[in-house]
């Protein structure tokens, strides 16, 4: 009888934490690699990322990146907030925007440059079961006339708390990142 109880407790659990759908509170660090448009530079760095509630239909964001390649180094950062919609129980669109900030740096031929602007986004999350999410989006940048990115991921979550996945981003940067998720 105890062990019943304990099984249909555990089951529980687990279904509560999936039936919440996507969560938007969480701390993310990934390694990544970009080709800009029109550029031979393959180049490689980290990320971080984070997210969290504002309430239940507004999230906040932020995310930083450090890539480089032969003496050139760029760094993004961006930070906005997001409208969430769920359209399914484990499903959400989400439309947000913010500011987005780009600083180059060519040490071979001693040039800096930088530019910001503004991003807007819209995308789609969706848990197709409580281990696998999957997602896709696509983001405007005017900041050095980026234009149109589009982007889609799948995660593995290990636990309700821990995930590991893979995103694939195209445009006029395209990008390959892993990163491991830490949700709160």
């Amino acid at each position: 009888m105890k062990k019943i109880f304990l099984a249909t407790a555990i089951l529980a659990a687990s279904s509560a934490t999936f039936a919440a759908g996507p969560n938007y509170n969480y701390l993310q660090g990934q390694w990544q690699e970009s080709e800009l448009d029109g550029s031979n530079a393959e180049l490689d760095g980290f990320g971080l990322a984070a997210s969290i509630d504002l309430n239940k239909e507004f999230f906040a964001f932020g995310q930083y990146a450090s890539i480089d390649d032969r003496g050139v180094d760029a760094d993004r950062f961006a930070v906005g907030a997001a409208y969430k919609m769920p359209i399914g129980t484990y499903t959400d669109l989400n439309f947000g925007g913010g500011i987005v900030s780009y600083d180059f740096k060519n040490f071979s031929l001693d040039g800096d440059d930088s530019d910001e602007g503004i991003m807007l986004t819209a995308g789609i999350r969706s848990l197709l079961n409580k281990e696998v999410e999957l997602g896709a989006g696509v983001t405007y940048e005017d900041a050095f006339d980026f234009d149109m990115l589009f982007n889609v991921y799948g995660a593995y979550h290990f636990n309700s708390q821990i995930s590991a996945g893979v995103s694939l981003t195209t445009g006029d940067v395209d990008t390959t990142a892993l990163y491991v998720r830490v949700a709160f």
